[in-house]
């Protein structure tokens, strides 16, 4: 059976299933899960410009989902979507910081680019040209926080085997990055 051919469930049966699974009923958070699928896969293609494959980004969706489901308190009074959405954004999340980069970049970092980029989808919507001022002051970031999101989580690192300058003149960058320890460490050997 298909994510869409399973029917919604109503808040009375989102909050039965809840009750349910606070007595240890492990089928009531299959139903829950299952009847949720579509808004995890939704969620999940929110994040398909990261450049992840979008079935990585579906499973990392259903952990949260299921994450939610064992966590979901009835008594609220709110759809179950309401309050797995934020399971699933923070699993999504965590799964991008970890797979994107080659160099780990903070979780609060990355958030901010994003919504950098977010901003700035927008504004080019609205206007011909948009500048990073424009973009970090309707995102309501400083310029330098905005700076450093948006170099630090699209940097690209480089190899220092990396062949540099023209042909007669060639270097790599290990050539030119200096490493002071490296060289106090021979001194102190010899």
């Amino acid at each position: 059976m298909t994510a869409a051919a399973i029917p919604t469930l109503t808040l009375e049966q989102e909050q039965e299933l809840g009750y349910r699974i606070q007595k240890g009923d492990d089928s009531a958070i299959n139903a829950l899960v299952e009847a949720n699928l579509r808004f995890a896969m939704y969620m999940a293609n929110r994040y398909r410009r990261e450049g992840v494959d979008i079935d990585d980004l579906i499973q990392e969706a259903n952990i949260g989902l299921m994450l939610a489901a064992r966590h979901y308190d009835p008594e609220k009074g709110v759809r179950f979507t309401s309050y797995a959405g934020w399971w699933i954004e923070a699993q999504l999340r965590r799964f991008l910081s970890r797979h994107t980069s080659v160099v780990r970049v903070g979780e609060s970092t990355q958030q901010v680019a994003r919504r950098l980029r977010r901003v700035e989808e927008r504004l080019l919507q609205e206007h011909d040209k948009v500048t990073l001022e424009m973009v970090a002051q309707e995102a309501g970031v400083e310029l330098a926080a905005a700076e450093f999101a948006l170099g630090t989580a699209s940097a690209t690192p480089l190899s220092l085997d990396r062949t540099m300058g023209d042909v007669e003149g060639e270097f790599t960058l290990q050539d030119i990055v200096a490493d002071d320890t490296t060289e106090q460490a021979f001194a102190q050997a010899e």
